[in-house]
């Protein structure tokens, strides 16, 4: 449980400076384009290509290094969201786990239930919409953190991942944004397997 929390921790500081970098490069670029010929345009685009870069080095600071591709982040609008997804490295039979924290310096987040509005899909032919479960584990406000558990049934039968091409997680509607997907392809849970 400690693990767990500590985890939730890291992953909601390494979102905090994530929205603090952006809100630092959005500002500097929104100076440089009033100021903008076209060569300094292409230089917002460097920095917008920066940024990006940034967001996807957020994955080194997740706390188990061996486990950061299991890590995926959205920083649409101004919530960030970071999602773990935890059965490659935490067995479970009865559930999809994933590890959720959200971040913004202007949404309060209390207020979502993310078991309404997300969503699992298993390959192309399974999709799981019911019975999802979301909860908050700590924070409040600007910060939280938590669980989302999806049921591995469907139609009456256990549900292997493995042997599918990707685990696609779809949270919908939060701060505005129709749609957050967050991916895992099938050879990483191979190469989690490998690695056990």
């Amino acid at each position: 449980m400690k693990n767990k929390k500590k985890r939730a921790i890291v992953v909601m500081v390494v979102i905090g400076v994530v929205v603090v970098a952006t809100v630092a490069v959005h500002a500097f670029t929104g100076i440089s384009e009033k100021n903008a010929g076209r060569g300094q345009l292409a230089d917002k685009g460097r920095a917008v290509n920066n940024e990006n870069s940034y967001q996807d080095s957020t994955e080194d600071k997740v706390e188990d290094e061996d486990n950061r591709e299991l890590y995926k982040t959205d920083m649409q609008s101004s919530v960030t969201v970071g999602v773990a997804f935890k059965n490659p490295e935490e067995k479970d039979e009865d559930y999809f786990n994933f590890e959720v924290a959200l971040n913004t310096p202007s949404v309060a987040l209390d207020g979502y239930d993310l078991s309404k509005m997300t969503s699992l899909n298993v390959g192309d032919e399974i999709e799981i919409t019911k019975d999802i479960q979301w909860t908050m584990v700590e924070g409040g406000g600007h910060h939280v953190s938590g669980t989302i558990k999806v049921p591995r049934q469907y139609e009456g039968e256990k549900i292997d991942y493995k042997d599918k091409e990707y685990i696609r997680l779809e949270i919908m509607k939060l701060d505005g944004i129709n749609s957050r997907v967050f991916e895992w392809k099938k050879d990483l849970f191979y190469d989690q397997e490998n690695k056990e």
